[in-house]
């Protein structure tokens, strides 16, 4: 039960993370525009989650 409740918890801090690397790549690439970072934030975590899912239905 503890497992699932942290893992509750990482998805309630998740909205941060979210913003945290959005500032990040707004400014290592700050010559793009906002809604192509925010595209590219959404893909890395999109590709991460899938990694995530992947890995814990093997």
């Amino acid at each position: 039960m503890d497992f699932f409740k942290s893992i509750a918890d990482s998805f309630t801090s998740l909205p941060e993370w979210f913003s945290r690397f959005s500032e990040f790549l707004s400014s290592a690439f700050s010559y793009l525009p906002k809604e192509i970072v925010l595209l590219l934030t959404f893909g890395v975590f999109a590709v991460v989650g899938i990694g995530i899912w992947k890995a814990v239905r093997r």
